[in-house]
């Protein structure tokens, strides 16, 4: 049974289900006494050949039924053959210390360095087979390539401790040490599952700052300050950076699964087809998944994933079309780093250039797909190599190169970064139309000011098609004739805001309704809203696109309209404060009136006095627009000061599917009014306090009253759909986020620290 047990303790049942086989044999151990052992010693037998010949089929009987029962739960396939240890270029190569090993490179003047843990070694085979680019490796088991921090395993069996995970950080010191002077180095593959920096109930961080080590609870935020730290250093060495993230995984070991697939063996532990539930994966890897998410909305840098190709929204396979997805003799049960890496060259990544994508589609049409997986990932990495490594940057202000923004946005190229120097640029208005751009303030914030100039009759910028980061801007005064002015129009593609300001604006940021369109805007501010009658100005308005995300931004001064109105099909809103304050006169505070999937997580919330709307937070109602609708409100501060009563929440279930889920965890609302009238769903620690119930939200402290009384009434919100809901951080004035480390009991509403 060992041999058959193929969960996460592959070869070694279960304590739980050992003692389970131990008490079943004693009530077969009597079964057998009393209708075997005692009637034949109570029989009379006499001798005949009829009664030897019988004796004789069930002696042979009982000495052939172990030797099959053997060969059902064992594997004939060798284990050297199937699920050796893989080293990557050489058995070598996995270093103690940092060393260039001639047999870790397959030219004497390598173009790629691969650079990560033991999933990296499992890459260099697909790599090599398909990349035309010679490579070097440099890795070391569970050191993943993050300079300045290293995980430590508690409780390690395997030496993973404080002294280890310092001989880590000295590994990844010396490499881009190494990469200072290595002049044929011109693209640096990363590559790691990064669970140990993420998974704070088996591992601890050892951090290095200056020449201290200090040992803490793993933070995504941590974790994503060192690779970005990381990537920084390489580009500021010209390098181009790739990722390739881990596949899809889940509570059983695919490899043994596979095997014993296979050879057709009894399996235990795991689906008999061996096809991983996607939804599981998703849950138990979704500090993993987000930690993806937020690297790759990061922006200039490429990440390949595996699941467009691996899965379909219910299952992740393990197999394509039912056949190996290994080339040659050896099946792909490795393991399931193996078998994903021979298959990521048919991934396609969102963040990949036009180059890759025509590449990847090429090779996804291919008829013999099959056949040579593993050349896949080497040559998307060839399509990737193609994009140089360089972006010309061009500066704009009081004399540079271009002194108004306008004749940047004509000359800048896919790649380019266009820098703004600060000071006021009035009426200098811009139709961006590169396919990938990054524009960023340098120094104070340059600022913007609309002047009565209108881009397009649309928006002070407009973004027509292609992948942006617009990064540290601020826009003001933008309006148009149909009273839609925006500071930028997005019309379509893929956008990032971070660190940008949006005043007086008909609206901050306003959408196009096409439905491959992502928009994410990291720590930013909208404020406002002008006074006008003709239109009601939302503060931030997306359209029907396929992703929204928002975070660490603040919204305040509304007139008439939404603080933040989105018809997106995919809605993640985390850490916000759209406090609209004693001066605003917002309508809703939040509104998805298309429905969608809409993620609410750990927001300050807040509707002022002079509202005319009631209702603070709308679903649906428009009716449903997607195929998906579901609203998860989770640690939520919901603040009304309406002295006549406030909906907190108000949902339109006549508009939507019948199976809309709407789920409210551990939200605090404050003042009159109610969470769960009138809606119909799932709502459990949600707890109401009267006004004045807060510390001093004039001041914006939203600290609750009787914290210690609180905490009593709240649980794990758990997730839903693979996504977290419990919140990994809070809103962090004047702008932004800070983490949180998972307290031994929870407060209900968005603020945990301050205690």
């Amino acid at each position: 049974m060992n041999n058959a047990w193929v969960g996460e303790t592959a070869g070694e049942l279960p304590l739980e289900l050992g003692l389970a086989a131990m008490a079943a044999s004693f009530p077969i151990a009597w079964l057998l006494h009393r209708l075997v052992e005692e009637p034949m010693r109570r029989a009379r037998i006499a001798f005949s050949w009829s009664h030897l010949r019988q004796v004789a089929i069930v002696s042979l009987a009982l000495a052939i039924l172990p030797l099959g029962l053997a060969r059902a739960f064992a594997s004939d396939v060798p284990s050297g053959t199937f699920r050796e240890t893989q080293f990557g270029l050489d058995p070598g190569c996995e270093l103690s210390h940092f060393q260039v090993r001639p047999a870790c490179m397959t030219s004497t003047d390598p173009e790629v360095l691969v650079w990560g843990d033991s999933f990296a070694m499992h890459v260099i085979a697909a790599l090599r087979s398909g990349a035309q680019a010679s490579l070097l490796q440099v890795t070391r088991s569970a050191c993943g390539p993050l300079a300045g921090i290293a995980p430590v395993e508690r409780n390690s069996r395997k030496g993973y401790d404080a002294a280890w995970a310092r001989t880590c950080i000295d590994f990844n010191d010396a490499v881009l040490e190494y990469l200072k002077t290595a002049s044929t180095i011109r693209t640096v593959v990363l590559s790691s599952p990064f669970r140990g920096y993420l998974d704070g109930e088996l591992f601890d961080v050892l951090v290095k700052s200056d020449s201290l080590y200090v040992q803490t609870h793993p933070d995504p935020d941590l974790a994503l300050k060192h690779l970005a730290g990381t990537i920084a250093q390489l580009r500021a060495l010209g390098l181009k950076v790739i990722i390739i993230a881990p596949p899809p995984s889940s509570g059983f070991n695919v490899g043994a699964c596979l095997e014993r697939l296979q050879e057709e063996k009894l399996i235990l532990g795991a689906p008999q087809d061996c096809i991983i539930d996607e939804k599981d994966y998703r849950e138990r890897r979704s500090r993993v998944l987000a930690f993806l998410n937020r690297i790759e909305n990061g922006g200039n840098v490429s990440v390949i994933r595996f699941d467009p190709l691996l899965c379909d929204g219910t299952k992740c396979r393990t197999t394509l079309e039912g056949n190996s997805s290994v080339s040659g003799q050896r099946p792909p049960i490795r393991s399931r780093l193996r078998t994903a890496g021979d298959t990521a060259g048919a991934v396609r990544s969102s963040r990949t250039s036009r180059a890759l994508n025509e590449a990847s589609k090429m090779l996804i049409d291919r008829r013999d797909r099959l056949r040579m997986p593993a050349a896949r990932l080497g040559l998307m990495l060839t399509a990737l190599l193609a994009q140089p490594a360089g972006a010309d940057v061009l500066r704009v202000g009081s004399g540079q190169e271009y002194a108004r923004i306008a004749d940047a946005a004509k000359a800048a190229r896919d790649g380019d970064i266009v820098e703004i120097l600060p000071g006021e640029y009035r009426g200098d208005v811009a139709t961006w139309r590169q396919k990938q751009l990054t524009i960023r303030g340098v120094g104070d914030r340059p600022v913007l000011i609309a002047d009565g100039r209108i881009e397009q009759g649309k928006a002070i910028w407009v973004i027509a098609d292609g992948n942006f980061l617009i990064d540290n801007i601020e826009f003001r005064g933008a309006r148009a004739a149909d009273y839609n002015g925006a500071g930028i129009r997005f019309e379509r593609g893929r956008l990032e805001v971070r660190n940008s300001v949006f005043i007086d604006n008909q609206a901050g940021i306003l959408t196009a309704n096409f439905a491959e369109s992502e928009l994410f805007v990291r720590d930013s501010l909208f404020a406002q809203a002008p006074k006008q009658e003709e239109s009601l100005p939302h503060l931030l308005y997306v359209g029907r696109i396929a992703r929204f995300e928002i975070s660490g931004s603040r919204f305040h001064q509304g007139y008439r309209g939404h603080l933040l109105k989105s018809r997106a099909s995919y809605n993640d809103i985390r850490y916000n404060l759209l406090y609209d304050g004693p001066q605003g006169e917002a309508s809703y505070e939040l509104e998805f009136p298309n429905g969608g999937l809409a993620f609410v997580v750990g927001n300050i919330v807040g509707q002022s006095a002079a509202t005319q709307n009631p209702v603070m937070v709308a679903y649906g109602a428009e009716g449903n627009a997607w195929p998906e609708s579901a609203l998860y409100l989770a640690h939520n501060t919901l603040l009304s000061d309406r002295h006549t009563g406030t909906l907190f929440l108000r949902t339109w279930p006549d508009k939507l599917p019948a199976e809309t889920e709407i789920v409210g965890i551990n939200n605090l609302s404050v003042g009159l009014g109610s969470l769960t009238l009138a809606n119909v769903g799932e709502f459990r620690g949600n707890l109401p306090l009267p006004p004045g119930g807060l510390e001093d939200p004039e001041t914006l402290d939203f600290r609750p009253l009787g914290a210690s009384l609180l905490r009593r009434f709240t649980s794990p919100a758990g997730s839903a759909r693979g996504v977290s809901l419990q919140p990994e951080g809070e809103f962090a004035l004047p702008i932004g986020t800070r983490p949180i480390t998972p307290p031994d009991s929870w407060l209900p509403g968005a603020v945990q620290l301050g205690y």
